[in-house]
Protein backbone atom coordinates (compact mmCIF):
# COMPACT_ATOMS: atom_id res chain seq x y z
CA UNK A 1 0.00 0.00 0.00
CA UNK A 2 1.23 3.47 -0.68
CA UNK A 3 1.87 5.94 2.10
CA UNK A 4 -0.93 8.11 0.68
CA UNK A 5 -3.33 5.29 1.57
CA UNK A 6 -1.76 4.96 5.02
CA UNK A 7 -1.08 8.51 6.19
CA UNK A 8 0.68 7.37 9.38
CA UNK A 9 3.25 5.37 7.35
CA UNK A 10 6.14 7.19 5.78
CA UNK A 11 9.45 6.47 4.08
CA UNK A 12 10.95 9.39 6.01
CA UNK A 13 13.03 8.54 9.04
CA UNK A 14 15.34 10.54 11.30
CA UNK A 15 19.08 10.87 10.60
CA UNK A 16 19.71 9.29 14.00
CA UNK A 17 18.35 6.03 12.55
CA UNK A 18 21.37 5.91 10.21
CA UNK A 19 23.96 6.80 12.84
CA UNK A 20 25.30 3.25 13.23
CA UNK A 21 26.11 3.06 9.51
CA UNK A 22 28.49 6.01 9.80
CA UNK A 23 31.11 3.79 11.45
CA UNK A 24 32.67 3.85 14.88
CA UNK A 25 34.80 6.98 14.62
CA UNK A 26 38.09 7.12 16.54
CA UNK A 27 37.41 4.13 18.84
CA UNK A 28 40.54 2.60 20.42
CA UNK A 29 38.98 -0.42 22.17
CA UNK A 30 38.86 -3.13 19.47
CA UNK A 31 35.84 -4.72 21.15
CA UNK A 32 33.80 -1.51 21.00
CA UNK A 33 35.03 -0.87 17.44
CA UNK A 34 33.92 -4.35 16.37
CA UNK A 35 30.60 -4.03 18.18
CA UNK A 36 29.90 -0.77 16.37
CA UNK A 37 29.87 -2.83 13.17
CA UNK A 38 28.09 -5.86 14.62
CA UNK A 39 25.09 -3.87 15.86
CA UNK A 40 24.14 -3.23 12.24
CA UNK A 41 23.36 -6.94 11.77
CA UNK A 42 20.00 -7.76 10.25
CA UNK A 43 17.68 -8.96 12.96
CA UNK A 44 14.04 -9.90 13.33
CA UNK A 45 11.67 -7.05 13.95
CA UNK A 46 14.67 -4.66 13.83
CA UNK A 47 14.94 -4.82 17.62
CA UNK A 48 18.72 -5.22 18.11
CA UNK A 49 17.88 -7.57 21.02
CA UNK A 50 21.38 -7.95 22.41
CA UNK A 51 23.54 -6.55 25.16
CA UNK A 52 27.32 -6.76 25.18
CA UNK A 53 29.16 -7.09 28.48
CA UNK A 54 32.73 -5.75 28.27
CA UNK A 55 33.67 -6.06 31.94
CA UNK A 56 36.03 -8.98 31.28
CA UNK A 57 39.24 -7.75 29.59
CA UNK A 58 39.83 -9.36 26.20
CA UNK A 59 36.33 -10.77 25.97
CA UNK A 60 32.78 -9.90 24.97
CA UNK A 61 29.84 -11.63 26.63
CA UNK A 62 26.64 -11.43 24.61
CA UNK A 63 23.28 -11.55 26.36
CA UNK A 64 19.68 -11.14 25.25
CA UNK A 65 17.87 -7.95 26.16
CA UNK A 66 14.72 -9.57 27.51
CA UNK A 67 12.85 -6.27 27.20
CA UNK A 68 13.05 -6.71 23.42
CA UNK A 69 11.46 -10.14 23.15
CA UNK A 70 8.19 -10.55 21.26
CA UNK A 71 6.41 -13.53 22.82
CA UNK A 72 3.32 -13.04 20.65
CA UNK A 73 5.16 -13.36 17.33
CA UNK A 74 8.25 -15.31 18.41
CA UNK A 75 7.06 -17.49 21.30
CA UNK A 76 10.19 -19.70 21.41
CA UNK A 77 12.76 -16.92 20.85
CA UNK A 78 13.90 -18.55 17.61
CA UNK A 79 13.94 -15.36 15.55
CA UNK A 80 15.68 -13.43 18.31
CA UNK A 81 18.45 -16.03 18.47
CA UNK A 82 18.85 -16.02 14.68
CA UNK A 83 19.47 -12.28 15.02
CA UNK A 84 22.11 -12.99 17.65
CA UNK A 85 23.81 -15.34 15.19
CA UNK A 86 23.92 -12.63 12.51
CA UNK A 87 25.33 -10.19 15.04
CA UNK A 88 28.02 -12.69 16.11
CA UNK A 89 29.00 -13.27 12.48
CA UNK A 90 29.57 -9.55 11.92
CA UNK A 91 31.38 -9.27 15.26
CA UNK A 92 33.84 -12.02 14.30
CA UNK A 93 34.43 -10.35 10.89
CA UNK A 94 35.04 -6.95 12.49
CA UNK A 95 37.41 -8.37 15.12
CA UNK A 96 39.38 -10.08 12.35
CA UNK A 97 39.65 -6.73 10.57
CA UNK A 98 41.39 -5.41 13.70
CA UNK A 99 43.72 -8.43 13.79
CA UNK A 100 41.90 -10.59 16.33
CA UNK A 101 40.81 -14.17 15.99
CA UNK A 102 37.62 -14.97 17.91
CA UNK A 103 37.12 -17.93 20.18
CA UNK A 104 33.31 -18.12 20.31
CA UNK A 105 31.65 -20.27 22.95
CA UNK A 106 27.89 -20.61 22.57
CA UNK A 107 25.81 -21.01 25.73
CA UNK A 108 28.79 -20.75 28.13
CA UNK A 109 26.47 -21.06 31.15
CA UNK A 110 23.90 -23.41 29.58
CA UNK A 111 21.20 -22.97 26.97
CA UNK A 112 18.17 -20.79 27.45
CA UNK A 113 14.90 -22.76 27.48
CA UNK A 114 12.21 -22.86 24.84
CA UNK A 115 9.79 -20.96 27.11
CA UNK A 116 10.58 -17.24 27.05
CA UNK A 117 9.26 -16.91 30.60
CA UNK A 118 12.25 -18.94 31.81
CA UNK A 119 14.88 -16.82 30.04
CA UNK A 120 17.30 -15.23 32.44
CA UNK A 121 20.63 -13.39 32.17
CA UNK A 122 22.63 -16.41 31.00
CA UNK A 123 24.83 -15.42 28.07
CA UNK A 124 24.12 -16.51 24.53
CA UNK A 125 27.83 -16.40 23.70
CA UNK A 126 31.25 -15.51 25.04
CA UNK A 127 33.81 -14.23 22.56
CA UNK A 128 37.47 -14.24 23.57
CA UNK A 129 39.88 -12.19 21.48
CA UNK A 130 43.05 -13.97 20.38
CA UNK A 131 45.90 -12.39 18.43
CA UNK A 132 46.09 -13.06 14.71
CA UNK A 133 43.28 -13.49 12.25
CA UNK A 134 42.59 -13.77 8.55
CA UNK A 135 40.44 -10.89 7.38
CA UNK A 136 37.16 -11.54 5.61
CA UNK A 137 36.56 -9.70 2.31
CA UNK A 138 32.88 -9.37 3.24
CA UNK A 139 33.81 -6.99 6.05
CA UNK A 140 33.97 -4.13 3.53
CA UNK A 141 30.25 -4.60 2.88
CA UNK A 142 29.01 -4.38 6.47
CA UNK A 143 28.33 -0.64 6.55
CA UNK A 144 27.18 -0.63 2.91
CA UNK A 145 24.39 -3.14 3.54
CA UNK A 146 20.99 -1.57 3.91
CA UNK A 147 17.32 -2.21 3.50
CA UNK A 148 15.49 0.15 1.15
CA UNK A 149 13.32 2.42 3.24
CA UNK A 150 11.32 3.77 0.33
CA UNK A 151 7.90 3.21 -1.08
CA UNK A 152 7.90 0.67 -3.91
CA UNK A 153 6.13 1.52 -7.13
CA UNK A 154 4.15 -1.64 -7.81
CA UNK A 155 2.77 -0.15 -11.05
CA UNK A 156 6.19 0.30 -12.72
CA UNK A 157 7.22 -2.56 -15.01
CA UNK A 158 10.44 -4.45 -14.27
CA UNK A 159 13.16 -3.59 -16.81
CA UNK A 160 13.57 -6.39 -19.36
CA UNK A 161 17.32 -6.83 -18.67
CA UNK A 162 16.63 -7.09 -14.92
CA UNK A 163 13.99 -9.73 -15.52
CA UNK A 164 16.32 -11.63 -17.88
CA UNK A 165 19.09 -11.59 -15.26
CA UNK A 166 16.74 -12.87 -12.58
CA UNK A 167 15.43 -15.65 -14.81
CA UNK A 168 18.96 -16.63 -15.83
CA UNK A 169 19.95 -17.20 -12.20
CA UNK A 170 16.98 -19.51 -11.69
CA UNK A 171 18.08 -21.87 -14.44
Amino acid sequence: ASSSMLPACSSAFPDKALEAWQGPGPETDPRRWALSHAITAPNPHNLQPWMADLREPGAIVLRTDRQRLLPETDPFGRQILIGHGAMLELLVMALAERGFDSEVTLWPAGELGSDLKTWDDRPVARVVLKPGAKTDPLFAQILKRHTPKVDFDTQAPVALHTLDNLLATAR
